[in-house]
Parts: structure tokens; sequence; C-alpha cells
């Protein structure tokens, strides 16, 4: 985190300098953040990564759900002088997904009706079991590997989009330092030449003079700097809008940076 205050506080005396002699009409810098993180395709990728990691870690987490096991019973007729009727009773199995498999299972047991149908026996039953283990299971390993492949998927979209926000605060800093010195130039040169024409109208110099020829050099080394800059801007624009997705108006405003480095 300290990166990107760092990044933050130097653009903030960056835009602070530029707005004192430059006035701004665009968008707030947290606006200008957001616009990058939706528009830019690097960074849609990341997401559908880490969504992907996370939605496969929850699809095999989903497979270990409630087992249901429902057996039916069967009727016999056995005839011995007497004629009895015998059911097995129906069992029903409930297996929980948790480490120790938990089963729950219920049976009606069986049932026996005899000739002349006056005596019933009815044996329902009802069982549990449980596993216990100790140290490391199979499960404790999977649920350290799933939390693993979840701070991993998380942290490392994280960690990109840091670094995503602290490339475009260095490609805005430059954009901003870059519009300044083209607009301090602009005005060098103005300078320059009308301080000249002012010394050609009072005749403190002559065309021919070495202070005139001094001075025009001087003018045509500022306006060569000059092309320079706005060839830099023309460069920095276009590496902006390929790198973030959309085309530089500036920034309005910027939240004052948190100086102590607390989140």
């Amino acid at each position: 985190m300290h990166t990107i205050h760092k990044a933050r506080r130097l653009l903030f005396l960056v835009l602070l300098l530029f707005c004192l002699t430059v006035p701004i009409f665009a968008v707030p810098l947290q606006t200008l953040v957001d616009t990058a993180l939706s528009q830019s395709s690097r960074m849609r990728d990341l997401e559908l990564s880490k969504q992907n990691a996370l939605l496969s870690m929850r699809a095999d987490q989903a497979k270990e759900e409630v087992g249901i096991t429902i057996t039916t019973g069967n009727v016999t007729a056995d005839f011995d002088g007497s004629t009895t009727f015998s059911t097995s009773g129906a069992t029903a199995s409930f297996v929980l997904p948790n480490e120790g498999k938990t089963t729950i299972q219920v049976s009606t047991g069986s049932a026996e009706i005899d000739a002349p149908y006056t005596t019933y026996l009815v044996d329902p039953a009802l069982s549990l079991s449980h596993t216990f283990t100790y140290g490391y299971t199979t499960d404790n390993r999977k649920s350290l590997l799933d939390r693993q492949t979840e701070i991993l998927a998380i942290t490392t979209y994280e960690s990109s989009k840091l670094s995503f926000i602290t490339n475009l605060y260095t490609q805005i800093g430059d954009l901003l330092k870059n519009e300044k010195s083209i607009k301090t130039t602009e005005k060098e040169i103005e300078d320059l030449q009308r301080t000249l024409e002012q010394n050609l109208a009072l005749r403190v110099i002559r065309e021919d003079g070495l202070v005139y020829q001094g001075q025009q050099q001087l003018i045509r080394v500022k306006q060569a700097s000059l092309e320079s800059l706005h060839s830099t801007r023309t460069l920095l624009l276009k590496q902006f809008a390929n790198t973030f997705g959309f085309s530089w108006e500036g920034v309005s405003s910027i939240d004052e940076p948190n100086l102590a480095f607390t989140a």
C-alpha cells in the first residue's frame, strides 16, 4: 500500500502545481480510476480469471452435498399350516457433508402378521455413525487447498489491480507535468518576444546587433523545446489510450493523500 500512497501523494503535488497555471475542466481522479478499471481489457480478463477460480472451487465444494439413500422393503408369504405375512423394513440413510461423514440411518424394521391376523410384530431401527480422525485428514488438506486457491485468486487480482492503478497514476503525472511544461514554455516564448519587440521599439538594441541575435537564438531554442514537448504529449496521449482504453481528458480534482500511510 505504501507504493500507491506514494504515487497518490506525488500526483497530488503535480496536480496542485498544474492547477496554479492551467484551469482544468474534466473529471475527478476517482471517476477516472473507476473508468480505467472498467474499460481496461486486461483488468476485465483478470477479474474473469479470479471469478473462474472462485467458481471452480465452490463447484468442487458443492459436490459434497447431503446424500440420501432409500431402500424399499419386500413382502413375502409363507404357508406352514398357518399363513404368515412379513415385510422387511424400508430404510433411509442421510450422509452429512462433514469431515466425519456422519450417517443417520432410519428403518421401519420388519413387520409380521400371523393368522388369524391378531399377532403383530414391528421392529423399527435407528442408527448413527461418525468417523473420528485426528491430525491432518484428507478433508483438512482439501479445505486448506481450497482456502489457498481462494486467497491466491484474490491476491493475484488485487496485486495486479494495485500495479494497474499505480501505472495509471504515473501516466497521469507524466501528462500533467508535460502540460505544465508546455504552458510554461509558451509563456517564456511570449515574454521573450514581447521584450525583444519592446527593446527594438525603444532602440535599446538593433536588429543587426549581437544582443538581438542572441535573443532570437534563445527564442528558437525555446520553440524547438516546445515542439519536442508537443511530440512527447502526442506519444503520452497515445500510450494512455492504448493502456486504459479511453482518451485522456484531464482531471478536475484529486483527494488529498493520506500521508500517515494508514488504510
